[in-house]
């Protein structure tokens, strides 16, 4: 998950560098990458604990990540998902600020 989050930060801060606004395919890329990682980890997450993944789990997960995320969270850690899940949005926020950090070191100064 963090390299996802990281990839698609830092080609954010790209787009914006030059600005634009990112392509129609980077955005669906961004959209689709995220389903399919949250499925990955989801699955992986169902391997580590034991327990087996129904036939279509994956395309559920993929398609209703933002319900069926927190869900399997709180399932299967009670409310140590919570810590799970703020940690998630934690790492997100960690590589969004390596990103800024990218974007303010190379844009180009304003001339005085």
């Amino acid at each position: 998950m963090a390299a996802f989050f990281l990839l698609s930060n830092l080609g954010n801060a790209f787009y914006a560098l030059e600005g634009r606004q990112p392509s129609g395919g980077f955005a669906l890329l961004c959209y689709l990458g995220f389903g399919f990682a949250v499925a990955y980890w989801i699955h992986a997450d169902n391997q580590r604990l034991g327990r087996r993944d129904s036939l279509d789990q994956g395309w559920l997960i993929f398609a209703a990540w933002p319900l069926v995320f927190p869900y399997h969270l709180f399932k299967t850690r009670g409310n140590r998902g919570a810590i799970t899940l703020v940690g998630l949005i934690a790492l997100f926020a960690a590589t969004y600020a390596v990103s800024l950090l990218v974007f303010f070191a190379l844009r180009p100064r304003a001339a005085p």
